[in-house]
């Protein structure tokens, strides 16, 4: 009988045993807030960048024409060899070190690497190729697996760009081509790099906050003029249980759902992102300023914009997408089936022989002005995050926040020039600007607060100047700016509120409220200094 009290003891010890270390932990264990990474997201580019990790660590020990990669191998280099020089096909890693590579059109089993830019003739097949530089496929070019550019990415007629196609800069495709996957900055389809690299034709301007746009169920199959104000405007989100057509010029500033297909008119706008379960038919000149994703095909004809210059927004189908000439895409394009762009039935091939030149950098604007506060206002959710050419900014007057994420990740912005107006700067603001190095908000006498981690991960920022009016400091708001030094406030002291962790892991030197008082105001205030 003992042993079964026994049992039923140990039974009861190992069923309370989580909890009592639980509550033990609770009021013993040292508080500490979970660590984020914020430079971890997923990345369009990573067979490009991944192989060039392994390869320029190879290649800085290369020896006896051998790389040592995930195992030993020979190499081509290219530099010196004539076309007749090459193998077909050609079982070796190839390496351009010196100026353009222009191999022959030959069968390339192996990676190719150029250090510069690199042309692939008319008739080339290739498994992959990585460059820092730009690239340029002519006719009929076979891409097995994957090409990857800093630069920009030219693709001519007839080419099968195999599983990715990636750029730092901008692609412009061809006619008749097939694609799986391809990202870009922008992405030009049925298009040649002579030609404009903006979309054409009059589009009305207008943008809105997608949390500000009220959600209305569609009770029917059609939106028309009549369901729109007197400027053919929809200020609302759609939502549909079936098939959807939206009539021609009619601009819906939300988003919109249906459980069906939609059929978007000429010139119509969606200011929000679409979401489908059917098939979507963008008619011409239409656009949808966020992202587009649907369950089964996406056909889009002439002129169809996704999303907006400077954002990064996606068009994935679980189909086909197919898309007719002079279409643009700001972002990611994905397909599970196989897209096309101007496939055979609309263009004979029979076009004139043209120049095959490299596509044209995109000129990027470093500096950010606004024309008015409504302007600003009017940015979408997005923001301008993640624009690393991005190095000046000026918010202006009348603005009273900036929202949260703005400038999240906006790696080159040096200055930032805040309007007197301002109130309240949000969650995530500025988090992970590295480039900014002096933050003076001291004229800002409207200021009450700084969200959490809104200048988080700044890592080049070296002092702060904060106002009097400050009233609070965020959980995490200064974390991780692991070269701040000072923290000066105008009246002397510190917000009166400073939530846990607001300078972690700083190396402060000097706090205005005195580094002799700091064991004071944590007991105060929280563990606003922990790891300091």
């Amino acid at each position: 009988m003992i042993w079964i009290w026994l049992m039923a003891g140990l039974f009861l010890l190992l069923l309370m045993f989580p909890i009592l270390l639980a509550v033990y932990w609770y009021y013993h264990g040292k508080d500490s807030i979970l660590p984020v990474r914020q430079d971890r997201r997923r990345d369009p580019r990573y067979f490009g960048k991944s192989f060039e990790s392994l390869f320029r660590k190879a290649w800085a020990s290369r020896k006896d024409g051998v790389l040592a990669l995930s195992r030993a191998e020979k190499y081509l280099l290219a530099d010196d060899l004539q076309a007749a020089d090459y193998p077909d096909p050609c079982e070796l890693l190839v390496v351009g070190e010196r100026g353009e590579l222009k191999p022959p059109p030959v069968q390339f089993e192996r990676e190719i690497y150029a250090f510069q830019n690199a042309r692939f003739a008319a008739g080339t097949s290739l498994r992959a190729v990585r460059t820092p530089g730009s690239l340029l496929f002519g006719k009929d070019v076979h891409i097995y697996r994957w090409a990857d550019a800093d630069g920009t990415v030219a693709v001519y007629d007839n080419c099968d760009l195999g599983i990715s196609v990636t750029s730092g800069q901008a692609i412009c495709v061809g006619k008749n081509c097939t694609f799986r996957r391809m990202y870009a900055p922008v992405i030009h389809l049925g298009s040649y790099p002579h030609l404009p690299q903006k979309p054409g034709g009059e589009r009305k301007q207008v943008s809105c906050r997608l949390h500000d746009a009220e959600i209305k169920q569609i009770s029917g199959r059609h939106v028309s003029r009549s369901d729109a104000d007197e400027n053919g405007v929809i200020q609302t989100s759609l939502v549909c249980s079936g098939d959807l057509v939206i009539d021609e010029s009619i601009v819906v500033q939300g988003d919109v759902r249906s459980q069906g297909g939609v059929h978007l008119a000429e010139n119509a706008v969606i200011c929000g992102n679409l979401f489908a379960e059917g098939d979507l038919y963008l008619s011409r000149n239409s656009a949808v300023l966020g992202s587009v994703f649907t369950q089964a095909d996406i056909h889009c004809e002439a002129g169809v914009v996704i999303g907006q210059e400077n954002r990064v927004s996606s068009m994935i189908a679980h189909g086909h997408i197919t898309t007719e000439e002079d279409c643009f895409v700001y972002g990611y394009i994905s397909n599970e089936r196989g897209g096309v762009v101007c496939p055979v039935h609309q263009f004979d091939g029979a076009e004139e022989t043209r120049e095959e030149q490299y596509l044209p950098e995109p000129r990027r604007e470093t500096e950010l002005t606004f024309a008015t506060c409504q302007e600003f206002d009017a940015v979408d959710d997005q923001g301008f995050r993640h624009q690393t050419f991005l190095r000046r900014a000026a918010i202006p007057e009348g603005v009273k926040a900036i929202p949260d994420s703005m400038f999240f990740g906006c790696r080159s912005l040096e200055t930032v020039v805040l309007p007197a107006s301002l109130e309240r700067i949000g969650e995530y603001a500025f988090a992970d600007c590295v480039s900014l190095q002096r933050l003076d908000l001291s004229g800002l006498t409207n200021l009450r607060r700084i969200e959490r981690s809104a200048f988080d991960g700044c890592s080049g920022l070296r002092e702060i100047l904060l106002p009097d009016g400050l009233e609070v400091l965020g959980t995490t708001a200064f974390a991780n700016c692991v070269s701040l030094q000072n923290v000066r406030m105008a009246r002397g002291g510190l917000p009166e509120t400073i939530r846990d962790h607001c300078f972690l892991n700083c190396p402060l030197e000097s706090a205005q409220a005195g580094t002799e008082a700091r064991a004071e105001e944590t007991t105060q205030k929280g563990d606003a200094f922990a790891g300091v």
